[in-house]
């Protein structure tokens, strides 16, 4: 398959209020790298900011820094070869003091189970230094689990795509991660777990009042 969107669409990711996506998937790369860097251009002039590519390079984190607290957006394609380098990075910006956040396009479509893999790639990135581990591609929502004070959500679903074949398909998770500066240093505070749904074909259902404070 072969996607696109429109030039317009960075506009509607800030209207809608998002600040920051990932390109480390299987289909950023689907025009080349030409058309990679077409992407980034224009999320650049629409002022949404972006991390990791389809190729797993080095030095492609995304680093906001707001209130006194610096955080590390990485991204992780595990369909290609580079895994290395992704944990050299998180090393890197642990290491420097930000709360590095780990985003990895891994999984099997459609199955809500984590791999082996899986596993020991986030125990791997953890121990590299990643303050939370939150994966995507199943497109329905996968295991989660905590690895010492660090969360892992292996996948969180779909949040806004045009599948209807199944509920699983139709339903995602957001996360909200509160995160805090004390005396030992930056750490996760809380997390919730907000239940998404596309069931109505006409957008995104947010179940706030669902929410769930697991922390």
């Amino acid at each position: 398959m072969t996607f696109t969107f429109a030039t317009s669409t960075p506009a509607v990711l800030a209207h809608a209020g998002i600040g920051i996506v990932s390109l480390a998937n299987n289909h950023t790369d689907n025009f080349g790298a030409s058309g990679f860097r077409e992407t980034e251009a224009l999320l650049d002039a629409g002022g949404i900011g972006h991390f990791g590519d389809p190729w797993n390079d080095a030095g492609t984190e995304k680093t906001v820094t707001k209130n006194g607290i610096s955080v590390a957006f990485v991204g992780y394609h595990a369909f290609q070869p580079g895994f290395p380098r992704i944990i050299a990075d998180v090393k890197r910006l642990s290491a420097a003091g930000y709360f590095v956040i780990v985003m990895p396009h891994w999984g099997v479509e459609y199955s809500a189970s984590s791999t082996d893999d899986m596993k020991a790639k986030a125990r791997a990135l953890i121990t590299a230094g990643a303050k939370a581990v939150i994966g995507s591609h199943p497109h329905v929502i996968g295991e989660h689990e905590w690895i010492g004070d660090v969360p892992v959500y292996y996948s969180l679903g779909n949040l806004l795509f045009d599948q209807y074949f199944s509920p699983a398909v139709m339903k995602g998770n957001v996360l909200e991660l509160r995160i805090t500066e004390g005396a030992s240093g930056v750490s996760l505070d809380s997390l919730r777990v907000y239940d998404t749904s596309t069931a109505s074909e006409r957008g995104v259902t947010f179940a706030e009042e669902g929410a769930l404070d697991v922390r």
